[in-house]
């Protein structure tokens, strides 16, 4: 989407940014996606599909959003002859955290545990902050590349407290480019949104 978004022209108020018409885009989607629910069709979409085809669906939208997800965390890498890679750093710190906090979770689900995600996602962060803490106090293995390229050591930071306001939507607010979104250039984007819409709710 921000690829694409990019190399529109500019519009009237202005030159567009990708991530603005992003916005746009996604706001589009999401008002599609609540008048198709206001008006039932949704419900008998739904309705017509086999199990089968729905749950092919759901299995589909899981796997891009894991994909995603292992991009993120760096066990997947970009590779100009394959597009993606594994990652041959296993044992750098952010993989670690990645694979503690996962088997957590795992665990914790298949031992139904009630908010295991949630459980998993504070033992990966208590897992960073100490490890950042061990790490820090070991200049000679600090001093590694694996460890001082390492998310880890570049941009975790511990919190700086339990509660804290919410930063602010200035930034954001009112600011989604729908001039720029309502394009036939987009229009494959939109589509792809409400259609991710529809069958991961």
């Amino acid at each position: 989407l921000l690829p694409a978004a990019a190399a529109l022209p500019a519009v009237a108020s202005g030159r567009t940014t990708a991530w603005a018409v992003g916005l746009g885009v996604m706001l589009i989607a999401g008002v599609l996606f609540f008048l198709l629910s206001l008006t039932g069709f949704r419900h008998r979409l739904m309705d017509a599909l086999s199990p089968s085809l729905k749950s092919a669906m759901a299995a589909g939208i899981g796997l891009f959003i894991a994909f995603i997800g292992l991009q993120n965390a760096g066990v997947i890498v970009k590779d100009p002859g394959t597009a993606v890679r594994l990652n041959p750093h296993l044992a750098s710190p952010d993989l670690v955290v990645f694979f503690v906090g996962l088997f957590l979770m795992a665990v914790l689900q298949a031992r139904r545990v009630r908010g295991a995600i949630l459980w998993g996602m504070a033992g990966a962060g208590a897992l960073a902050w100490l490890l950042q803490a061990v790490l820090s106090a070991m200049p000679a293995l600090a001093a590694t590349d694996l460890v001082r390229d390492s998310a880890l050591m570049r941009q975790f930071a511990p919190p700086a407290g339990v509660v804290a306001l919410p930063p602010s939507l200035a930034p954001t607010f009112l600011k989604a480019d729908l001039v720029a979104a309502c394009t036939w250039r987009l229009a494959p984007f939109i589509v792809i949104f409400l259609f991710m819409d529809l069958f991961d709710t």
